[in-house]
């Protein structure tokens, strides 16, 4: 079992991008924060147009980086990182990719030599799908740019592995408050667990006997909300950007914040399309009921169930939001048919997979 803080910042337009890179390096040689080496991904999607000849062109040296029209390295040679260097310092012009990574990789942020890299296991949410990610985690900062990101978004992620014990972390304050200092507040923070493939196979099976359970549960939840919800009109035809802005003229933020109240819950607030509304309870199991924003102009809320060492998601069904009434009603019913679920759910949860560490956060 390893366990990994991920905390996200954005240096927005204090620091523009081709600084970055250099911005990042003096502070963490300052403190110090060693780090292993840099690794790249650059990719161009576009089929008209090849951007990695302009770059070869300028910097020969890439071409043992290059894969098709992409330029990706696990480990750049150490006499390349100044190539690298001067490549962020040009983007987005004369050079530009449609998604550029550079990460800072094998991060010493506590005494004693870093961990190696690992790769996140499949994991399955309620219809038993499994997904897995094809980056490692490990201890480093990645400075990103991406086609839409503009002038004013400028992402640094930083992944700090705390394994310790089963009954302790790491100390991760230190490290957070002096991250915190070189990239301003955090946008967001979580908490990743990963396991070797003995565990992750043992807490499958685990999986596989809780997860039927569920769908019954759920599907018996959509069954008694169908009776009560407004039935949605029918959409043929929309559009992707305008169904995704947040309901015009319609209040989520208060009847939601009201529930919450009288359930004990606590209103986390609205980030992505998404209202959260969370509660933790006595075993440091985390539930979660979200509202969140369809291409409709509708709301469609679901539970979202995490611990340590499991996560699942279900649904509980769409609310009409064409008036304040309707959209309140149905939100009401929605919220008190998540929390008899949360009611039903949680002494699986315990039974199953056990109370999750202290030392768990969401």
């Amino acid at each position: 079992m390893r366990v990994f803080t991920i905390v996200y910042f954005d240096l927005k337009q204090r620091i523009p991008f081709k600084e970055t890179l250099a911005y990042v390096q003096e502070r963490m040689q300052s403190v110090p924060f060693p780090y292993g080496g840099i690794s790249i991904d650059f990719r161009d999607f576009s089929i008209e147009k090849n951007r990695g000849e302009a770059l070869l062109k300028r910097f020969p040296q890439m071409e043992r980086y290059l894969a098709g029209c992409d330029f990706i390295a696990n480990a750049v040679a150490s006499e390349d990182e100044e190539i690298i260097r001067d490549i962020v310092t040009m983007v987005p012009r004369p050079f530009f990719f449609e998604m550029m990574k550079i990460a800072l990789e094998n991060v010493n942020w506590f005494v004693g030599a870093p961990h190696p890299p690992i790769q996140l296991f499949p994991q399955c949410d309620v219809s038993d799908q499994a997904f897995a990610s094809v980056s490692p985690l490990s201890n480093r900062v990645i400075i990103s740019k991406e086609y839409g990101f503009g002038t004013k978004y400028n992402p640094v992620k930083v992944e700090i592995e705390i394994t310790k014990s089963m009954q302790e972390s790491m100390d991760v304050a230190p490290v957070l408050q002096k991250l915190t200092e070189w990239f301003g507040k955090p946008r967001n923070n979580h908490m990743l667990v990963e396991f070797s493939m003995e565990e992750q196979q043992m807490l499958l099976e685990r999986k596989k006997d809780i997860i039927p359970r569920l769908e019954i549960l759920a599907a018996k939840t959509k069954k008694e909300l169908a009776q009560v919800l407004l039935p949605l009109p029918s959409f043929s035809v929309f559009d992707h950007q305008e169904g995704l802005r947040p309901l015009a003229g319609l209040e989520v933020k208060p009847p939601l914040r009201a529930l919450s109240k009288a359930h004990g819950y606590r209103y986390m607030g609205y980030s992505s399309y998404r209202f959260v509304c969370r509660k933790v309870n006595e075993c440091n199991h985390c539930f979660e009921i979200v509202a969140y924003v369809e291409k409709t102009k509708h709301l469609g809320l679901q539970l979202e169930i995490r611990g340590f060492n499991f996560e699942f998601r279900l649904p509980l069904g769409a609310v009409l939001s064409t008036s304040q009434v309707d959209m309140e009603g149905g939100l009401s019913h929605c919220f008190e048919k998540g929390v008899e679920l949360v009611q039903n759910i949680a002494p699986m949860l315990v039974k199953s997979f056990g109370p999750s560490p202290d030392w768990m956060t969401y």
